[in-house]
């Protein structure tokens, strides 16, 4: 496999790319820095090596113990970390519920409340109501550059291999 210095490279190497084929298709300035930051994001923090005690893993600093109950459920290079379509879909899935369920605990903690409610998924619910076309096409320009950059790391992976079978 590749190197975390190998991957961080070719992240860096494709973020133009990535930002100019987003321009070229869009003409979308702010779409353009959300795909190309998002990617980067991707590349860098977000990687299919979350799953080991990796560069990526290790980036996140305090705040890695967040990955270790991914790192025990998702075996490393399986379709689950490093599927093109399914690897970034769990990892931001998985990282969405992490996060849903510190902010209801803070909720919780902070209101003195411990019923169970579903006044926190009622409040997404009725934020996603308001989003317009604008705000809408902003979510998919993040995802775009997600999954870009996700995939991006699964085909470095899948090439290297290629490569050492080759010779």
């Amino acid at each position: 496999m590749p190197s975390g210095h190998t991957h961080d490279a070719v992240t860096w190497f494709c973020v133009t790319p990535v930002a100019l084929a987003t321009w070229a298709l869009t003409q979308d300035a702010v779409g353009t820095a959300l795909t190309a930051t998002t990617f980067a994001f991707a590349g860098i923090m977000f990687s299919g090596d979350l799953d080991l005690p990796s560069r990526q893993y290790h980036r996140w600093g305090r705040l890695r113990w967040l990955w270790k109950p991914y790192q025990w459920l998702v075996p490393h290079r399986s379709v689950l970390s490093h599927g093109i379509l399914v690897g970034p879909l769990l990892r931001l899935t998985y990282l969405a519920g992490v996060l849903m369920a510190i902010a209801a605990v803070a909720m919780r903690l902070y209101s003195g409340h411990w019923g169970f409610g579903w006044a926190g998924v009622d409040h997404l619910a009725t934020a996603a109501a308001r989003l317009d076309a604008r705000g809408w096409a902003c979510v998919g320009f993040a995802l775009a550059g997600l999954w870009i950059g996700g995939a991006s790391h699964s085909l470095v992976d899948w090439g290297w291999s290629a490569l050492k079978r080759a010779r």
